[in-house]
């Protein structure tokens, strides 16, 4: 009996361990490729035009981290303005806040402004994704992760430039949720992904501006589709 109590006691300190060594192994290869700084953010979204074209005052004081997980278990995060392929966006991410002095509520807005095509963005914006009810995990492992308790407004729409074009910028701004938001009727699931405006739909449900963002740039590969989607005949 002594030497099953033994022998489970090693078994729970090594699983332990390694779940322990697991834990770091993800935040050293995710933290390697994530935003380092505020200023670095404001530099990249002002670099690509981020606020002229989507109309936002562009301030933020949290960071927000978006991760992807692949076919192979592993993790893909990306600092702002860094290429994906398209491959690597197609499940929906996983999101972190870092410098957050709340735990929430916050909603998430993901949106590409450069639809058809980067010098053509008659149907931009699209909008790729929209949830609320995010908040800062309990787990005391990783406290930094959001979860939410709702479902999706607008479930996670993977990227899908058309070949011709440049890549896309797609962008994931972070808001405070407001009381307004709560009751919104002007974005449910089943409304078109195009000719969004975000600003203007923060404006109208008093999310206010931005608190923290991050963007991606996603180009064409061979799945991609050979022209644009026509918002009326393909339900866009």
């Amino acid at each position: 009996m002594m030497n099953l109590l033994v022998r489970l006691h090693a078994y729970c300190y090594i699983m332990q361990f390694l779940g322990l060594c697991f834990l770091i192994a993800f935040c050293v290869c995710t933290c390697e490729a994530q935003d380092r700084s505020l200023s670095d953010v404001i530099t990249a979204f002002k670099q690509h035009q981020i606020p002229e074209h989507l109309n936002i005052n562009f301030q933020p004081h949290v960071l927000l981290d978006v991760i992807f997980p692949q076919t192979n278990g592993t993790l893909i995060a990306f600092a702002s303005g860094k290429q994906l392929e398209r491959r690597e966006t197609i499940m929906a991410p996983s999101y972190r806040i870092r410098g957050a002095n709340r735990i929430g509520p916050f909603v998430i807005i993901a949106v590409d402004p450069d639809a058809p095509l980067p010098e053509n963005r008659n149907i931009s914006q699209i909008r790729h994704f929209m949830g609320s009810n995010y908040y800062k995990s309990l787990d005391l492992q990783d406290p930094n992760h959001l979860v939410n308790t709702t479902e999706a407004i607008t479930y996670w729409r993977d990227p899908r430039p058309i070949r011709s074009s440049r890549p896309h910028r797609y962008i994931f701004l972070l808001y405070k949720q407001s009381r307004e938001f709560r009751t919104q009727i002007l974005v449910n699931p089943m409304s078109s992904l195009a000719y969004f405006n975000v600003s203007r739909f923060a404006a109208a449900t008093r999310l206010g501006q931005p608190i923290g963002g991050t963007f991606m740039l996603v180009g064409p590969d061979e799945t991609s589709p050979i022209k644009a989607y026509d918002p009326e005949k393909d339900g866009l």
